[in-house]
Order: structure tokens, then sequence, then C-alpha cells
């Protein structure tokens, strides 16, 4: 069972305990600040959690390099983090393991690969947000998920804050 707080005494989750089984789809449902993320954050190895430990296959999660992670989990999060760098490397985080095969793939499978070739320098062109609207910088963010084709797939609200034309190509996708 793992417990998970920020300030001492204050837990945000208490004795979860989950055993997911492989191609099992689950869903977290509850209000804002019910500790969805944090549970996504305790899955990645980003939070340790206070009480308990959480495995995958057996090897507990803190133990997994981080390089090693991103080949397991893709993590769609609510709002898109730009880096320094160009719009291939918002989807590779600059790790020259992936190709740039891999990178037009993941863009065609969200829809933006047509939209990058308009850019100035196509994949080259220095990324910034005012390129992108809100509903773009999501697509970004599956792309850099699946980029990697992991196995397992985490995605936090991925369509708040969006339009419901937005949302319905997002959930497409």
């Amino acid at each position: 069972n793992v417990n998970f707080h920020y300030e001492k005494n204050k837990d945000i989750l208490n004795d979860i305990n989950l055993d997911i089984k492989y191609k099992e789809s689950i869903t977290f449902a509850g209000r804002t600040g019910a500790g969805k993320t944090t549970l996504f954050k305790l899955i990645l190895g980003l939070l340790e959690p206070t009480n308990g430990r959480i495995t995958l296959s057996g090897v507990k999660i803190s133990e997994i390099p981080n390089y090693e992670k991103r080949k397991i989990f893709g993590y769609v999060e609510q709002s898109f983090s730009f880096i320094e760098g160009s719009v291939s490397d918002q989807i590779s985080l600059k790790d020259e393991k992936i190709r740039n095969e891999e990178i037009v793939n993941a863009m065609k499978f969200v829809g933006l690969h047509d939209y990058i070739l308009t850019l100035e320098k196509g994949y080259d062109t220095l990324a910034s947000p005012n390129l992108f609207s809100q509903g773009q910088r999501q697509l970004l963010s599956i792309a850099r998920a699946i980029v990697t084709s992991p196995p397992i797939m985490l995605l936090d609200e991925i369509t708040a804050n969006l339009d419901s034309e937005t949302e319905e190509k997002i959930i497409k996708v």
C-alpha cells in the first residue's frame, strides 16, 4: 500500500494499492486536487512514496534509470512544457537515439506534420509557444509521449481547457 504527502500528516494519497495487468486500461476519476497528477508522478518515479513502494514487473520504479523510463512510459501532461531548441527537439527532448523518421511518424500520427512543413525551417524551426495554439501544444505533448512507442501511456487531463472541436480531435488521436 502506497501513501504520499507533501506536508507531514496531510496525506494526498492514502493506502493506494493497484495491480495493473498488461494491456489493461485504467481511468482515475476525481475532482481537482484529488491526487491524480500526484499518482502519475509516483508511477513515473518523479516522486517517492511516503510509505510503500511502486514496482514495474517487480523492479522498484526509482531504480529504473530515467533514460530507460522514456522507453517504458509515455506521459501527456495537462500543459506542454517547451524546451530550448527546434520543433524536433520538442519531441525528442534532444535524445539522439530518437531518429528523425520516428519524430515525423509521431507528428503525422497526431496530425501536425503538414503544419510543421509550413514553418520557415520545418522541423528545424526554433520552437516557441507563439507558433502553436493550445490544441497544437497538446498534440505536441502526445507526439512527445508516443515517439518512443512506450508500452505504458499516462494521460493527465489531456483535454482540459480546450474548445469542444479541439477536444474531439485530441480524443480521436
